[in-house]
């Protein structure tokens, strides 16, 4: 996704704009002219420094926040693993000592989601908020000009929202699939007090995991709604 950007380098060679001095932004070093040589070279090399820089911060940004979340997801799994291989005809304290680590394991699990969700909850809601404007504008642009290269931008920028709505998305399947795991185990004839360490993982199960937005859910429905949202700007605007 971010190796595209490499196509804004590219830019003078395939779609040559004169109001940009075939370069790949409207944007000029100060004090030199950026028309004529070395001076266009000196802007040009200006132009992919800052898309390199770019490139370099949204891949630690978004990395890290995908990498996170799958985390969290890969949490729930393996819960779900060590609830599957409970041998529930143990030995009383051998089965009580392995629930009390489920249990405890769920709790941490829930706790890093919240702190996850904690850190980055402003941060979801800029790139909703700033990618549903993204799309709004550009497809005003692709209407005046349907081979404009802002494609590419709108393609990325679409890509990344993808991508972590996709990841958001199957947090909530793993978690919404939790409780039915717990409760599908042969807990029936376990101890009362290992019933209860049951109980409590049933209810703490409940409801679905997910990393909200402030205003909206990490997930494929709020792609698609930002999707539609932005066509219904774009009908306004058009």
């Amino acid at each position: 996704m971010y190796t595209s950007t490499i196509m804004f380098e590219l830019l003078p060679i395939f779609f040559p704009d004169p109001k940009k001095n075939n370069l790949p932004l409207p944007l000029y070093l100060p004090y030199m002219p950026s028309d004529v040589p070395p001076y266009w070279h000196l802007n040009y090399a200006a132009h992919a420094l800052i898309n390199a820089l770019a490139v370099c911060f949204l891949i630690a940004v978004d990395g890290s926040m995908a990498v996170s979340i799958l985390s969290a997801v890969y949490q729930i799994r393996s819960l779900k693993q060590c609830l599957l291989e409970l041998d529930t005809s143990a030995e009383i304290q051998a089965l009580h000592r392995e629930l009390v680590f489920i249990v405890q394991t769920h709790v941490s699990a829930r706790k890093y989601i919240r702190q996850l969700e904690k850190l980055n909850a402003v941060n979801l809601l800029v790139i909703f908020c700033f990618i549903c404007l993204l799309l709004c504008m550009g497809m005003n642009v692709i209407a005046t000009d349907i081979w404009s290269p802002i494609w590419f931008f709108l393609v990325a920028a679409l890509f990344k929202l993808f991508l972590l709505c996709y990841f958001g998305n199957r947090l909530i399947i793993e978690s919404d699939t939790l409780a039915d795991c717990v409760y599908s185990i042969d807990w029936v004839s376990m101890p009362l007090s290992e019933q209860r360490l049951v109980l409590i993982m049933i209810a703490n199960a409940q409801p679905a995991l997910e990393m909200n937005g402030i205003f909206m859910p990490l997930s494929m429905a709020s792609f698609l709604s930002i999707m539609k949202a932005s066509y219904s700007y774009y009908t306004l605007l058009h």
